[in-house]
């Protein structure tokens, strides 16, 4: 008999309402697999080696002695994420920084700290859906506002009921977004903190993805608008800048009475992180040849595979994405597949030919996701590509493009 018996929200409770079973699905079909592997192009893991800088700096701390205690503090480190984070800030705010284990332990205690139940949560959605499920966990009311290329991939706060932005306590958004790859202007930065200080709604933006940008691609930053240091939270990630998801690094970038409390109820979830792991990257976060080799590897990725998805018709939604490519599903095969659905289009590519995506459906409109983030060697992976898509003619809906 099993004894141990799970609340009833993490009993009945999924990530979303599809894709859990879509990676069941995937999962399932791997394991099925004899013949050559997918093109994966659904992760969004680390695809190369971290950098020598990097990796140099790791292996001449390791063997120290005092370098695998607890680390509660950690002055370096914050001072290097500080600098990374408020390049393009307001310099006057009094910021600070909470290293964390992570983005996903960030979000958590951000949850934890500022939710009770019967809170309104603004989130916008497709999105990581870590925030929106902890939130519901503690009670909070979730509304999704829909991102849509009609919006240009921003939250539409403007039409929403006034009496729910009364209520609203908190908006959580995601720019560079995963996974429309949309980048944020600094007017569309400012509007959102505006409406945010208008109605004294706190903004929480998930920054994974900033650091991978390239000098030539301009982003906003919240943290310039007026009264951004009391309705403004970051979260940030060195998984995808550094290319070590696997170290779980991260922190919460707030002003400092933000800071000091979550500090203290961050010791209820985790006792720090590797002194050598943070030792290591507090040397080379700052690093601008290292940030900028990723960010034009990242961006090449991109460009090439926007030519082939173009080329065999897909709708790109927003050419000036950060890690991804989004792109409205086709309505199926020429004289062949229908696709009622997003993931009924990831389970075709992936079961007919071998290519790996991640399917989302927003307003009844279905898109699915690439990923730069795969490995092998770039060239092959994008001839097989382009090849597999060459042999199929797609039939696509109208739809709005960027």
């Amino acid at each position: 008999m099993n004894l141990v018996r799970f609340n009833d929200f993490y009993r009945d409770k999924k990530l979303s309402s599809d894709s859990d079973d879509f990676f069941s699905w995937v999962r399932a079909f791997k394991s099925t697999l004899t013949g050559p592997l997918l093109l994966d192009f659904g992760v969004a893991d680390a695809f190369l080696p971290p950098a020598e800088k990097l990796s140099s700096a790791l292996s001449g701390l390791a063997g120290i002695t005092g370098y695998h205690g607890y680390v509660y503090d950690h002055q370096a480190y914050q001072t290097a994420c500080l600098k990374r984070s408020t390049r393009f800030a307001n310099s006057d705010l009094p910021l600070q920084v909470l290293p964390t284990s992570g983005s996903k332990s960030a979000l958590n205690l951000l949850c934890l700290a500022l939710i009770n139940p019967g809170d309104v949560i603004l989130v916008t959605t497709p999105a990581y859906p870590i925030f929106s499920v902890m939130a519901q966990r503690l009670g909070g009311t979730v509304v999704h506002l829909p991102l849509l290329p009609e919006n240009n991939f921003m939250p539409d706060l403007e039409s929403l009921d006034p009496t729910l932005m009364t209520k609203a306590k908190i908006l959580a958004v995601n720019y560079p977004n995963n996974p429309t790859g949309k980048i944020a202007s600094q007017d569309e930065c400012d509007l959102l903190l505006e409406i945010c200080v208008r109605h004294n709604i706190l903004l929480i933006n998930d920054a994974a993805y900033s650091g991978l940008l390239t000098a030539t691609q301009p982003t906003g930053n919240f943290f310039r608008g007026a009264g951004a240091a009391a309705h403004c939270i970051e979260v940030h990630s060195l998984s995808k800048s550094l290319q070590i998801p696997g170290w779980r690094l991260g922190f919460i970038l707030a002003a400092s009475e933000i800071i000091e409390p979550l500090r203290v109820l961050g010791l209820l979830q985790e006792s720090g992180q590797p002194k050598l792991l943070l030792d290591a990257v507090a040397g080379v976060i700052n690093d601008q040849e290292i940030s900028e080799a990723l960010s034009e590897c990242v961006a090449e990725r991109r460009r090439a595979l926007i030519d082939i998805l173009a080329a065999s018709g897909f709708s790109i939604q927003n050419v000036n994405g950060a890690f991804f490519v989004y792109v409205q599903c086709p309505l199926g095969v020429v004289d062949g597949a229908r696709f009622e659905n997003a993931a009924k289009f990831s389970h075709y590519l992936a079961a007919e030919h071998g290519i790996l995506t991640i399917p989302y459906e927003v307003s009844g409109q279905s898109y699915v996701r690439f990923s730069v983030a795969f490995k092998g060697e770039a060239t092959v992976v994008f001839a097989q590509l382009r090849q597999k898509l060459s042999a199929v003619r797609f039939c696509f809906p109208k739809s709005v493009t960027l």
